[in-house]
């Protein structure tokens, strides 16, 4: 018989199964999603404490103790708690943290618990107090509650790439074979939400659309009905082209708007031509415009958004303030 490991909470809860695993393997659905998910760590909201701000960092590997870490691993658990906590305290969630690792539970992972106002008022500051407060929190939270969860989360992960430092630029060179192919992508509505990929490549994680090179023999429409599946599973039906931008050595990227099915759910898939021990796809989500950050969104106007139903008097609705990214010289 199989014994699977038994990870503790912070609310006293323990499941036969491995809740740091189920996290890495995408089993466990997490309020707003992803905030990062680095070579080593994921940095995500708690899915079992309704606090806003109440971040866990999960080691990729199923170790137990911070003495089994490498030296990069320590390296990078260190920016991220760094970042996040500059996350957390200039967005104004927070203007305190306390922070909790423990080997109770057999995967390592830290807690970042934010000290809000109510628990300063009602518990105190000390550590000791963190299971009276994760115990009280989910026994008056409703779903107004996990909605502030899910879109703090939101907020941090939006803050948090401006703090996180990267690991290179990407060079001329090393994006030449993106435009060898020509490429098909799928523009996939539901409500007021778009089907997004989480995505790393050259030591940068980013948000774009499903998609993928056009096979020799495929027209763009079979190409993006293919990667569709691949990638989300889901299987799609072309409703119109949206755009066709054409690059350099005669190759072009073909945007198609699709629909799927209302009841069928969208799954992290695969990319047969990457690798499967470390695959760039990293998550599949469904994300409103404004958690899309504004590099990103680039691309979806790039690929023809405008002219989908609903974002163009979206844009209409916009101010006149500028809100170029600003960079430090």
């Amino acid at each position: 018989m199989e014994i699977k490991p038994v990870c503790g909470s912070a609310s006293g809860n323990t499941s036969a199964e491995c809740i740091g695993c189920d996290i890495v393997s995408g089993k466990v659905n997490i309020p707003g999603g992803i905030i990062h998910s680095g070579r080593s760590v994921i940095l995500a909201a708690d899915p079992h404490i309704p606090i806003p701000g109440f971040l866990v960092i999960t080691a990729k590997r199923h170790i137990q103790s911070f003495a089994e870490l490498t030296k990069e691993e320590r390296s990078e658990i260190g920016d991220i708690l760094s970042c996040a906590e500059k996350a957390l305290k200039e967005l104004h969630i927070a203007d305190e943290i306390t922070l909790v690792q423990e080997e109770r539970s057999c995967h390592f992972h830290i807690w970042i618990f934010p000290v809000h106002p109510w628990i300063r008022k009602h518990f105190g500051t000390g550590i000791q107090h963190l299971r009276e407060v994760s115990q009280y929190a989910a026994a008056h939270a409703d779903e107004s509650i996990w909605h502030k969860v899910s879109d703090t989360a939101a907020e941090i992960r939006r803050c948090f790439g401006s703090h996180m430092p990267q690991a290179h630029f990407v060079t001329d060179k090393e994006t030449e074979y993106v435009y060898q192919r020509s490429r098909s992508v799928a523009v996939v509505i539901r409500g007021c939400r778009i089907l997004m990929e989480r995505v790393f490549y050259f030591g940068h994680e980013f948000f774009t659309l499903p998609g993928g090179g056009i096979e020799e023999g495929e027209t763009p429409e079979q190409a993006v009905l293919r990667e569709l599946k691949e990638e989300c599973g889901l299987d799609g039906t072309i409703l119109r082209p949206l755009a066709v931008q054409y690059k350099s050595g005669g190759s072009a990227e073909y945007s198609f708007e699709v629909s799927v099915p209302e009841g069928q759910e969208a799954i992290t898939g695969y990319d047969p031509e990457e690798p499967v021990d470390n695959p760039p796809l990293k998550e599949v989500l469904w994300m409103k415009l404004d958690e899309i950050c504004e590099r990103d969104r680039a691309f979806l106007w790039h690929y023809g958004l405008m002219a989908v139903n609903g974002f163009f008097n979206e844009i209409k609705s916009w101010g006149d303030e500028l809100s170029y990214p600003r960079h430090d010289t």
